[in-house]
């Protein structure tokens, strides 16, 4: 706590870098501490039902950028702020000779870097779990004083699904998300240069903040025929969307196929919604093909994972292409980046489930997004490999540039309903264009 008091109001900005609009935009995400109304900020007070305001002004304005940089340094006040008070309270956070401790593990305080939001992510980090162990302690002692006794049991009941979180939030997890991807992949010389006025924008619709790209401060947006330069015209369902009327009318309108993602092919809402949604394709005469999100590790996990995805597939019906976009675990991949043993196995263990997809009568390919395209793209050279299936990169949009023109693609912009996917392997357009065909008859 020491340390981290002769930081407070030392440790504050007077620059904005994209990592910190990067981690501004997650807080607008999550709304634990902040919030907007309109063209304003609010902050919340440590230890004090209080909130600062911070009015956000006109792009040209010449104090925008610095109000912006308030923004995070205020989030940096409250992070600091509510940890104090925490350390100060001597409970769940208590000293221990030099070091302080937390739910049983020593605090390493969070180094200060201005130029990235490394700072304020350790320190959320730290106040998210100190409000966990906290919470569970109230809820635990309030039960004990209550005198009851709470036994875990179970009731299955016939209930319609939970509503799902609406397309809009979605969206904006998927553009967080992305902003992340796009983030990993700057330079190290494009992290460290900070953003001008016209870098950083506010969207006045859904009054987010939105970082533009480096090389311009207008926002791009893509439409399927700049994309697209073969004849099968191909969208894939966003993550976790429930498709309705209005988006089916509109797939019949512009696609030759339906991509249908499943999120988890072990859980059982995720399949239930990837049924739901090829129920729909299907009564509208639809081809459809598969994307699914692979969570496998190893043989032992890809065995139970194919068990269950085959299962889900003879489901299908006569609009099923047999198409088949399989997405590798990207975190796996990138947690163990320094680990050619743990990659190798991986990267076996993939090309052996295309195999098998292969022999079932799929038609299946690769996917993984360009951080994964990296590590795998550096072990194949220092192992003098080759990619033994075609690849489908998954990007934004102001990351097309940065694929070769014969690679496959999934283009993802927050600004149209599906993504967007161009298939470059010949033999895999012969077969789909093929079986789609038989569909439409």
């Amino acid at each position: 706590m020491e340390a981290l008091e002769k930081q407070n109001l030392v440790n504050r900005i007077s620059n904005i870098y994209p990592d910190h609009t990067l981690w501004i935009k997650e807080q607008f995400g999550k709304k634990k501490f902040m919030y907007t109304s309109g063209r304003i900020v609010f902050i919340d007070v440590p230890g004090r039902n209080l909130k600062r305001q911070i009015e956000i002004p006109s792009k040209e304005d010449p104090s925008y950028k610095n109000a912006w940089i308030n923004v995070y340094n205020h989030c940096l006040d409250y992070l600091e702020g509510s940890i104090n008070v925490a350390c100060l309270e001597n409970k769940f956070i208590q000293r221990m000779g030099n070091s302080w401790t937390l739910n049983g593990h020593t605090i390493f305080w969070p180094k200060y870097n201005p130029k990235t939001a490394d700072y304020a992510r350790g320190l959320e980090k730290i106040l998210d779990e100190y409000m966990y162990v906290k919470k569970k302690y109230i809820e635990l002692h309030s039960k004990r004083s209550k005198g009851l006794v709470v036994r875990k049991t179970e009731v299955k009941l016939d209930t319609p699904r939970p509503i799902r979180e609406n397309r809009a939030l979605r969206r904006e997890k998927n553009y967080i998300k992305n902003l992340d991807i796009k983030y990993q992949n700057l330079s190290a010389s494009e992290k460290d240069k900070p953003l001008k006025t016209d870098e950083i924008s506010v969207n006045n619709e859904d009054k987010f903040l939105k970082v533009n790209d480096i090389s311009s401060n207008k926002e791009k947006h893509v439409k399927l025929e700049e994309v697209i330069d073969n004849k099968v015209k191909i969208h894939k369902i966003s993550d976790g969307d429930i498709l309705n009327g209005k988006d089916i009318r509109k797939l019949k309108d512009t696609s030759d196929m339906v991509l249908i993602t499943c999120m988890n092919v072990l859980n059982p809402k995720e399949e239930d919604i990837f049924l739901e949604n090829s129920s729909k394709c299907r009564d509208a005469n639809l081809s459809t093909g598969a994307f699914i999100y692979g969570v496998s590790t190893d043989e032992k996990e890809a065995v139970q994972e194919l068990k269950r995805l085959f299962n889900m597939l003879n489901n299908m019906k006569s609009d099923f292409s047999g198409f088949i976009v399989y997405s590798v675990n990207n975190e796996y991949i990138i947690k163990n980046r320094d680990s050619d043993i743990k990659l190798l196995n991986f990267i076996n263990m993939y090309n052996s489930i295309m195999r098998l997809f292969k022999k079932m009568g799929y038609t299946p390919t690769l996917s993984m997004n360009l951080s994964s395209k990296r590590i795998i793209d550096d072990i194949n050279r220092r192992y003098n490999m080759q990619n033994e299936n075609d690849i489908m990169y998954v990007v934004v949009v102001r990351d097309l540039e940065q694929v070769s023109k014969d690679s496959s693609v999934i283009v993802v912009d927050p600004w149209n309903d599906f993504d967007l996917v161009n298939v470059k392997n010949k033999e895999i357009l012969d077969k789909i264009s093929e079986k789609k065909s038989k569909v439409k008859q």
